[in-house]
């Protein structure tokens, strides 16, 4: 079953798609990336290919917070940004929750919860400050 947009999804090694579109045309990876640069101060940093370009895939990267995400469109799937990494997913999830996104598709979510919960606990038991 093909779900369809908008959802994060979370894949192989932890990485996360916020999947914004099934729209998989330049006009839609334009639009998205001038929505992700003017709502998130984002800079694109690299375009491949470079120019207008209706071929089967293109692959920007944009700047966000400090982070470096991947916007893609790819023909048959739509236009989605991801990236790799705790602060990137965090990121991603920051901007689904903006865009009032909050659907997620994947069994790794479930793991990616569980592991927050343990760090917050070692992290809080840890963390606390003697005052005795």
């Amino acid at each position: 079953m093909k779900h369809q947009p908008p959802y994060l999804w979370m894949g192989p090694r932890f990485g996360v798609w916020l999947e914004l579109t099934s729209d998989d045309s330049h006009a839609a990876l334009q639009e998205l990336a001038d929505t992700l640069c003017a709502k998130f101060e984002a800079k694109i940093a690299e375009q491949y290919p470079l120019d207008f370009h209706e071929g089967d895939k293109e692959y920007w990267t944009l700047f966000m917070d400090g982070e470096e995400l991947m916007l893609m469109r790819l023909r048959g799937s739509g236009t989605a940004l991801g990236g790799q990494g705790r602060k990137r997913i965090q990121l991603l999830i920051h901007i689904a929750s903006i865009l009032g996104i909050r659907k997620r598709i994947g069994w790794r979510w479930h793991v990616w919860e569980a592991s927050n919960t343990v760090r917050r606990l070692f992290c809080g038991r840890h963390s606390r400050v003697r005052t005795d």
